[in-house]
């Protein structure tokens, strides 16, 4: 019996970004749109946030804080909002993905945990909602950190090994973010891969468009 082929990585990638498409992209459109209006850093604003960042991308906070969760995180973000303030606009410098805005993005998601860590006695579930409520202000570089997408991406770490090793030695970050700075290493190591892969014109490279694909698998 002839066994098939396993997909490449640019043919996930391609099958993933139709169905991202299709299924998500409107979604998050609206929540980038959403972060974008309602960036006042008033409660209000920022509990908002919180509610649609936790609910949509279902961050399970309340499995470690309990039903408060929401207004928990709101009020520890809030009360060092210049902070948040400050690395969201660190992200603003860079365009698109590489070593450097990438460990930006490392050390910002490190702030963000800092600030939660009090709201939440379980790290993990700070790392995973961190990167959730950070996406929505640089799309185009945070990696949303996810269990299940984590674990895939590691199945499928020979698919862009060859890109991984020099990353890791031009990202400075701090590496006390370890589980962090692995997955974005990851992600930043298939967006290099999939950018020389010789796509079609019409397919775009994206951290979301990567994070889709893991989370199919």
């Amino acid at each position: 019996m002839t066994q098939l082929a396993k997909p490449t990585l640019a043919q996930r990638y391609q099958s993933a970004w139709a169905s991202y498409l299709t299924d998500w992209q409107h979604v998050d459109a609206e929540l980038v749109n959403l972060v974008r209006t309602h960036s006042s850093g008033s409660f209000e604003d920022i509990h908002l946030r919180v509610v649609f960042m936790h609910g949509v991308y279902r961050a399970q906070l309340n499995r470690t804080i309990g039903s408060n969760a929401d207004f928990v995180a709101a009020k520890a973000l809030q009360s060092q909002w210049s902070t948040v303030t400050d690395v969201v606009t660190s992200l603003a410098a860079f365009a698109t993905p590489n070593a450097t805005a990438m460990a930006a993005v490392v050390i910002a998601h490190q702030a963000i945990v800092t600030i939660l860590q009090g709201a939440f006695p379980n790290s993990g579930r700070a790392t995973s909602f961190a990167s959730k409520f950070l996406w929505p202000a640089a799309p185009n570089l945070v990696p949303i950190f996810d269990g299940n997408t984590d674990e895939h991406a590691r199945l499928h770490r020979l698919d862009y090994a060859a890109a991984a090793k020099p990353l890791r030695a031009a990202m400075v970050a701090d590496k006390a973010n370890s589980v962090y700075f692995e997955h974005t290493l990851r992600y930043l190591a298939t967006y290099q891969t999939l950018a020389t892969a010789g796509l079609p014109s019409n397919i775009s490279v994206t951290m979301k468009g990567i994070d889709h694909m893991y989370w199919l698998g």
